[in-house]
């Protein structure tokens, strides 16, 4: 299966860029919603990675209006170890969870600057 996403392991300080839409495919206003989480799960969903609700720095909510979520790896949360992992953005409302279609990640190693 052909990655979504390829990015490089330890990787930090790159912003990724999601666009979440409602079933009709426009733009969702994600400030309507009580937190958003970017949920990075292994590829048999046997453990989740990272977990980064509203309030963590590396959730970006400054285009939510716009439905665009951005993950923002640091250098205490870089991008994870290569392999193969789903990301799923969860929109939580008062009365349940809205995760959208999950997007397919690939994480490869990174090349060594000797």
């Amino acid at each position: 299966m052909a990655a979504d996403i390829t990015l490089i392991d330890g990787e930090y300080g790159n912003p990724i860029d999601f666009t979440i839409t409602k079933e009709d495919g426009t733009p969702d206003d994600l400030t309507v919603y009580s937190d958003v989480k970017i949920v990075l799960s292994t590829s048999d969903f046997s453990a989740n990675v990272l977990n980064h609700s509203t309030v963590d720095p590396e959730n970006i909510s400054t285009q939510y209006s716009t439905g665009i979520i951005t993950w923002l790896p640091s250098s205490n949360n870089p991008v994870p170890a290569f392999g193969y992992y789903w990301i799923q953005i969860i929109r939580i409302d008062a009365t349940r969870s809205k995760p959208v279609k999950k997007i397919f990640l690939e994480i490869v190693r990174g090349v060594t600057h000797e």
